[in-house]
């Protein structure tokens, strides 16, 4: 049996974007590592949760955390991995 490790609300473990983001990270945030990292520890499954911002970028968020990089950027790293 192959086991697949999954993180929930992959993203959290980027940097935020914004003083709100910085504000709500220890309710919002569910990982500490970044996505790259989370790779690198084995993870092969990503949730992965997009809204878009004032801006109309397409971010990874979580409640009120919101990442800095938009997320073509998160998505593009993840298509990147071997």
């Amino acid at each position: 049996m192959k086991v697949k490790i999954a993180t929930h609300d992959s993203a959290t473990g980027e940097h935020g974007r914004g003083f709100l983001s910085f504000l709500v990270s220890p309710f919002a945030k569910t990982q500490s590592k970044t996505i790259q990292e989370q790779y690198d520890a084995g993870c092969r499954s990503f949730d992965i949760r997009v809204r878009k911002d004032k801006d109309d970028i397409f971010r990874c968020a979580h409640g009120l955390w919101t990442s800095r990089k938009s997320a073509t950027e998160i998505l593009s790293e993840i298509n990147s991995f071997p």
